[in-house]
């Protein structure tokens, strides 16, 4: 008789039950998917990677920022000055190269009037170095004065030294005499040059504070002019207020030591971003970093995270969560990368070349 199943066994007359069939096909499709999945390795797993081997990354807005840079500010001159000149933001400058020229009025007009007194010193100098002069020479005829009144009383007694003892004794007393008027007239003379030595030390004093004070008050002025410390590009310090962001402009007010600008080396830059605090144990140094340019989106650049924030950075008004800074320096910026530019950042997270 016919089997109902298609099928011959040798131990009945009909093939398996329909269960065993099931069971056959639940094999084969056991089969089809564990070659699907991959092959299975001597340990018992499975040869198909696992999701948590694949290379995780975490994509933040950067800026791009200088590596190097030296802030210049307003010099150590007493007083608000003003800007008159200003170099402009982005240009590319040399060591020594103008940056900032200021005016500070309160030191102009020190200056205008310390000037006027030196002058007047300087003619103050001049008359007494003149009167001095007819002082010692009237010192000088004054003793050569009496030096010739002793040799005439001289000659006269030695010419008495015959005559009666009254007129003797008159030549010996105009000697005398002669000699005491000389010994004035050098005491004169002496005490007169003590003096003219000390009114003039007094006036050279006087002139030597004065042009102290002009050289200090040119000094501060000099400083006015602000050079640039080193080679890079100029880059306005930015001031947040209330008001928003402010920068230094031509006809501002500055004060002694206010942060004006920074000269920043454009050959070595780095992109700052904050990441969101449930990511902050994710980043260490080390892990490698793409930017794109906001400027160049057809344009990668790699680099390398240098550092994590341990503390988190002000929070909005409002915010709940907190954000780290995270550096990372770019290995080839090129030329045409400036700092402030923004730059969309990737993280990979799983870097194998990052620091343990």
């Amino acid at each position: 008789m016919p089997c109902p199943h298609g099928d011959v066994s040798p131990s009945s007359a009909c093939g398996p039950a329909p269960g065993a069939a099931r069971r056959r096909v639940m094999a084969a499709v056991s089969v089809l998917m564990a070659a699907l999945a991959g092959p299975v390795l001597a340990d018992g797993s499975s040869g198909a990677p696992s999701p948590d081997r694949t290379l995780a990354t975490l994509q933040e807005a950067g800026t791009i920022s200088a590596v190097r840079s030296v802030a210049v500010g307003a010099p150590p001159v007493w007083g608000d000055s003003r800007v008159m000149a200003l170099v402009p933001e982005g240009e590319l400058v040399a060591s020594g190269d103008t940056l900032v020229v200021l005016a500070n009025e309160r030191f102009a007009d020190a200056l205008v009037e310390v000037s006027g007194d030196l002058a007047v010193q300087d003619l103050v100098l001049a008359s007494l170095v003149t009167e001095h002069r007819a002082s010692a020479t009237a010192a000088a005829n004054a003793i050569t004065k009496a030096q010739l009144a002793r040799e005439a009383a001289e000659l006269a007694e030695h010419n008495q030294r015959f005559a009666a003892p009254l007129e003797r004794e008159r030549a010996a007393l105009s000697r005398r005499q002669a000699e005491i008027d000389l010994a004035r007239a050098i005491q004169d003379s002496l005490a007169q040059a003590r003096l003219d030595s000390l009114e003039r030390a007094r006036a050279d004093i006087r002139h030597q504070r004065l042009e102290a004070r002009r050289n200090r008050y040119r000094n501060y002025l000099d400083q006015l002019v602000v050079t640039a410390p080193a080679a890079g590009m100029v880059v306005y310090h930015r001031e947040r207020s209330d008001e928003g962001v402010q920068v230094v402009r031509i006809g501002d007010t500055v004060s002694w030591g206010q942060h004006l600008l920074d000269i920043t080396d454009v050959s070595a830059l780095q992109v700052e971003m904050q990441v969101h605090e449930r990511d902050r144990g994710r980043i260490q140094a080390g892990q490698r970093v793409t930017a794109v340019p906001e400027a160049y989106p057809d344009r990668t650049v790699s680099g390398r995270v240098t550092s994590v924030q341990s503390l988190p950075l002000d929070a909005e008004a409002g915010a709940v969560a907190r954000r780290f800074l995270v550096t990372a320096r770019l290995d080839h910026p090129g030329q045409d990368l400036w700092p402030g530019m923004s730059v969309r950042a990737t993280i990979h997270l799983e870097d194998s070349h990052a620091s343990r």
